[in-house]
């Protein structure tokens, strides 16, 4: 991976923490908020595939776990399971289509809240079933909308930087 890929993804992810924590978690629709890392997470594996996902998941989700989770790891677990699942679908579907974006934003943040809600009731604590699901829902519909709009963004930064080096861009 280039440089210039790096550094993205080194500003990324504490500008969506900070933005998660300080304004987007105060949006709520429906119960939840926007999963800003999951869609950090989604669209760098849909850029630069599953293993840029992954690494990306699991450090932002790392952070939001250090900075208010109970369960520790959990964040990291669920994040770069989007990054990974993300990369792999980026591979297979035609990623520029911002709908085909917003389904796998939507697909990977509802899984997402439901590997945590498996663990979370594995481990005792009680939940409710349908007001999980209701959360769980909206918070897969906020992505649908966040996932295409950073995706586009940082796609047309790399298109911008790749372009630099070279005539023809190839992926």
């Amino acid at each position: 991976m280039k440089r210039p890929h790096l550094i993205r993804i080194a500003v990324s992810i504490p500008l969506a923490l900070l933005l998660h924590t300080t304004w987007v978690q105060k949006l709520r629709f429906g119960g939840g908020s926007c999963d800003l890392m999951g869609a950090v997470a989604v669209s760098f594996g849909l850029l630069h595939g599953p293993e840029v996902g992954l690494g990306t998941g699991l450090a932002g989700g790392l952070l939001m776990d250090l900075l208010n989770s109970r369960f520790i790891g959990l964040c990291a677990l669920t994040r770069g399971g989007m990054g990974v699942a993300a990369g792999l679908l980026g591979k297979r579907v035609f990623k520029e289509n911002l709908l085909v974006t917003g389904t796998v934003g939507f697909v990977a943040a509802f899984g997402s809240e439901l590997l945590g809600a498996v663990v979370i009731r594995a481990s005792g604590v009680a939940l409710d079933v349908a007001a999980f699901l209701g959360t769980a829902l909206a918070v897969g519909l906020l992505n649908f909308v966040a996932t295409p709009l950073l995706f586009y963004i940082l796609w047309r930064d790399k298109v911008r930087v790749d372009s630099r080096d070279s005539a023809v861009i190839v992926e």
